[in-house]
């Protein structure tokens, strides 16, 4: 009883911030919409505080920005479902190991954005846009540490589903 009361919370836990990840990337995406329809202004600000900066740059920040948001809202979306199925006892399912490897994925896209990232703003010498692209190491050691628990996560639901079924067909 208290194991299912513990993965309910968590799951519960896990979709408010689902749900504050879209929101945020809406948000972003809003920010981003509003600076590419209003060019000319942005353009006389940028020139107004003397940036260097290409306007190009402001859309593609806003675009990145998204494109994490929602890797992890859906991250966040497919964890609340692993919950939601251990809370139910369904430990060893099909579900529960794509959902795994899904996040593992999204994970990884959220790492390549942040690569690419980096490289872009080191290329035109803009040292910091936003804490979405805190680019410190432990920024991508707590990613690595995800891809890697999620990984294992995907072989552990796998192994156990196939161990499952080998073991129902016997009886």
């Amino acid at each position: 009883m208290m194991k299912k009361t513990l993965f309910t919370i968590a799951s519960i836990c896990v979709k408010v911030l689902q749900y504050l990840f879209i929101f945020c990337a809406i948000l972003t995406a809003f920010g981003t919409v509003a600076f590419i329809s209003q060019k000319n202004l942005v353009l006389s600000y940028v020139k107004e505080l003397s940036l260097n900066t290409p306007y190009f740059l402001f859309i593609t920040v806003g675009f990145m920005g998204v494109i994490v948001l929602i890797c992890y809202g859906m991250s966040a979306k497919y964890f609340a479902s692993i919950l939601k199925n251990m809370a139910s006892e369904n430990y060893f399912i099909q579900e529960n190991s794509r959902f795994s490897l899904i996040i593992t994925l999204l994970t990884l896209l959220i790492i390549l954005v942040q690569l690419i990232s980096t490289f872009v703003f080191q290329w035109f010498d803009i040292p910091k846009t936003s804490a979405l692209f805190n680019f410190s190491h432990v920024n991508y050691f707590y990613n690595i540490v995800i891809v890697l628990i999620a990984s294992a996560a995907y072989f552990i639901f796998k192994s156990g589903k196939a161990t499952k079924d080998d073991a129902e067909s016997i009886i």
